[in-house]
């Protein structure tokens, strides 16, 4: 990378900045994109980026930027703080809380008691709750299709037991009644061992 190149990046940088301050996220975009073209190894042009496209909630866009501004800088909290929210996004929790994690110790690291602690510290709280909403619903869930499938197979058992009492009424010639008044505890004792 020559320093011209270098110094032309920056520039792009700062013209950002000054796009995203006005709320002009594409051209701040932009600028940002040309800055990684002209120097790609610089991990804050990439976190620029994904602020933008957090902005526009292409979150696509942002956890692309942001594993690649941590390719570039393992300890980059701005990076590992949006991929979280992106992850989230995603509905994929668990890893989206990791992310938020490593935010919030690099943040207590690096700055522990700057503004962006207390803000990773509120995504954290929220993505742990929902985390937790998310394997409950999951669980409810299968606690209903195994109470469903619990009783499909009782009335299956059932219907069975009731088939054989008509069935033995039409063969012994008997009322139906009188056979489901003798078997009625049988056909109990099975559908409760289902």
């Amino acid at each position: 990378m020559s320093p011209t190149a270098a110094k032309q990046a920056e520039q792009l940088r700062l013209d950002g900045n000054t796009y995203f301050n006005k709320g002009r996220f594409a051209a701040a975009i932009e600028a940002y994109t040309e800055a990684i073209t002209l120097c790609p190894n610089v991990p804050i042009y990439w976190t620029n980026r994904a602020l933008g496209h957090r902005k526009r909630n292409n979150w696509t866009k942002v956890e692309d930027d942001c594993r690649r501004a941590i390719q570039l800088d393992s300890n980059s909290v701005k990076a590992h703080y949006m991929l979280g929210l992106a992850l989230l996004q995603k509905e994929e929790y668990a890893e989206g809380v990791k992310a938020l994690e490593k935010a919030l110790d690099l943040g207590r690291g690096a700055n522990p008691k700057g503004y962006m602690v207390e803000e990773i510290w509120q995504a954290l709280a929220k993505a742990k709750y929902m985390e937790w909403e998310h394997e409950s619903t999951k669980r409810s869930w299968e606690l209903q299709t195994l109470k469903y499938e619990l009783i499909c197979k009782m009335y299956v058992r059932f219907s069975i037991s009731f088939f054989v009492i008509l069935v033995s009424a039409c063969v012994s010639g008997k009322p139906v009644r009188l056979l489901l008044k003798k078997n009625i505890y049988l056909i109990v004792l099975n559908w409760k061992a289902s």
